[in-house]
This record gives structure tokens, sequence and C-alpha cells, in this order.
């Protein structure tokens, strides 16, 4: 789980993982070794020791590769991080990680590490020591990265949202246009009446997935980041401009798992007003929650909605499906005997016989 506020006081008996952010790769550094020697049993992990456990294939960044090869190299090593972290804690270690700042790939880290706090503390500048920094984070008043602990809020529906989406999405068109894209809003806010978080949701959906390095290239300009897939894979991910209402954008294939699963769950919410009201119940009760565990509690309710939507004879109440066989029953007995009344007195010849004629009338 996330710690919140200042980073939590020392202990030996709770497994940890430490992510320490700064600028100053050598001010970081030390801090983060320093810390890791306050436990019992610490570690030290760095992204440059994954990176140089690669012999061939390397991606310099000073080299003008590409930038989906660089980004690509950056999440597979954020992959490889994450999965040592949780070794490491499932083994009783506690873990000290350091990075210039977090970003969308601690999704992976949080994932991994379900059964320990991470911690996420940044430091401030060079005037304070690494001895001071980690008496701090002893004591428990280092301060946490607010950026990643930012508490869920969920609002009463706002009937501008459709308005925001499409003036968000227009430089969005304008920027793809020649791929041909579909732009969905999709999302709570895309629910008329749902409470939602007030954060847009779009969708830029593609005919083709070689449409999208041009497409994410595109988007640059307009001051988007490209965070991969953030945990999902088949949708790549932007964060939205600085000074830009709040908004998540995705890029997506037609047809592709991410893509229906943002229609049909948007269209089941739209179609069933007692299942979007159970969503904003349940919505309603995170407020106040960390993005983990918003984004849990959402997940389950997500799957059975998809499901029901899918499948809804399968997923309703033994009554609600025993209703609907009994009318599909009867619509299909009413088509056969409205087609056994149209022919039955139309003469009909034997297989391989004569041709039957016509009746007098």
């Amino acid at each position: 789980m996330d710690a919140s506020g200042p980073a939590a006081a020392l202990t030996a008996d709770t497994a940890a993982v430490y992510l320490i952010c700064a600028p100053h790769s050598e001010h970081r550094t030390r801090t983060a070794r320093l810390l890791a020697a306050q436990f019992e049993r610490g570690v030290h992990l760095t992204g440059e020791m994954f990176r140089r456990s690669i012999i061939t294939g390397r991606i310099d960044p000073e080299a003008g590769t590409a930038a989906g090869q660089e980004q690509e190299e950056e999440r597979l090593l954020r992959r490889v991080q994450a999965a040592a972290a949780e070794a490491y804690t499932e083994a009783g270690f506690t873990v000290v990680l350091e990075d210039l700042a977090p970003d969308p790939s601690l999704a992976e880290l949080r994932r991994r590490i379900a059964g320990a706090h991470l911690h996420v503390v940044a430091l401030t500048g060079k005037d304070q020591t690494p001895q001071e920094m980690v008496q701090e984070i002893r004591n428990g008043t280092a301060a946490e990265q607010p950026s990643l602990h930012v508490s869920v809020a969920v609002t009463d529906y706002d009937p501008q949202w459709p308005a925001l989406f499409t003036e968000l999405a227009e430089p969005i068109r304008a920027a793809v246009a020649d791929l041909a894209p579909v732009i969905e809003h999709v999302g709570s806010t895309s629910v008329r009446g749902l409470s939602a978080r007030p954060i847009i949701d779009i969708d830029v959906v593609l005919a083709s997935a070689q449409d999208v390095p041009l497409a994410v290239e595109r988007l640059r300009p307009l001051g988007y980041r490209f965070d991969g897939v953030a945990g999902i894979p088949g949708r790549e991910a932007f964060s939205c401009p600085e000074g830009k209402p709040a908004h998540h954008l995705f890029l997506l294939v037609a047809g592709s798992r991410p893509h229906r699963d943002h229609i049909d769950f948007r269209e089941h919410l739209r179609a069933q007003p007692q299942a979007a009201q159970q969503y904003a119940h349940l919505k309603a009760g995170c407020t106040g929650a960390s993005e983990a565990a918003y984004a849990e509690a959402k997940g389950d309710f997500i799957a059975a909605a998809l499901r029901t939507a899918r499948h809804p004879i399968a997923a309703s109440s033994p009554g609600d499906r025993a209703t609907r066989m009994a009318s599909l029953r009867a619509a299909v007995h009413a088509t056969s005997a409205e087609y056994r009344d149209s022919y039955r007195d139309e003469p009909r010849p034997m297989r391989g016989g004569p041709p039957v004629p016509a009746r007098k009338p």
C-alpha cells in the first residue's frame, strides 16, 4: 500500500520500498545507499544497474535513437526493477530505489509489491546532506512526493463535461486527421448523470497498429507526454499537457481488447441506470482514497459489468434467465408457426418427383 503525507518512520518488521527522487544523481545515490544501510536487511537498486546488464543492443539516448525504442527499453528496465523489488521484499528485505522523478511506471511497481509499503521521497535540494535526509526518513518527517498521493475526489455529474470533451478533442483530431481516427468520449464523464472524478477520458481509435507510432509523434507537439501502456497492454497512454483541463488520452486500435472494454462498459452504464447507480455508489465510497485503492475498488465492478454486457443471459439471476429464455422460446415458436401457416396450403413435390401443378383457385 502507499504511504501518504510524511514518510513513515523506519520499521524493521514491515516490508517496505523507498523510492528516492532527486535531479542530482550523486546526492540521490548517496542518500539511497545510506538509507539502505539503516536496515538489518537493506538493498539498494538503481536503474543503471539493470541498464548495464544489457551486453548488446542497449539503447544510447545520445545517438539519436527513435523515441519509441528508448521508451520501450525504459519500460523493460522498470519491469525488471519492479520484479527485483518484489523478490527482495518477499525475502524480507527493505528495498531502496532511486530515480529522477516518479512516473507512470510506478503502477507496475505498486502492482508487484502489493504486500509492502511504498514510500516516495523527494529530495528538496543540495542544501540537505544525505545524512540529514536519512534522519528525516528515520523520524518519519521526510516529505512524500505529493503528486503520487493525491486523494481521489468524486464529484456530481457536470453537464459541461461533453462540451469539454469536444474542446479537448478538436486539436487532437486535427493533429492526426490524415490517419482517419475515431475519437471517443469514454469513462464515467461520458455517462450522463453519473458522478465521477472530473477527468475526461479520451480514446483516439486508429484503424491499424501500424499507425500508432506516427500518431504518437503527432501528439508530442501538442504537449502530450507518451507514457507507454501504463499497465494495460494494447493501449498507449499519455499525460495531458500542462495548463490543460485534467484528462486522460489513449491511443487504441479499433477492435482491440482495451477498445472493446472502454466502449462496452460505457454503453452498459448508459443503457442500465441501475448499474450506473451502483457504480456511482461504489465510487462515492472511494472519496479520499489513494489512487491505488480507487483502481482496485473499481476493478471487480468493471469486470462484472463487462461480463453482463457481453453475456446478459448467463450473467443474470436464475429468475431473469428463466424469463428471458421463455421469451426467446415464445419468439421462436411464433416464428415457426407463422412459417408453417404461410406454406400449409402450398403443394410441394416429393424429392426427385415430378413438379406438382398449382391448384386451381
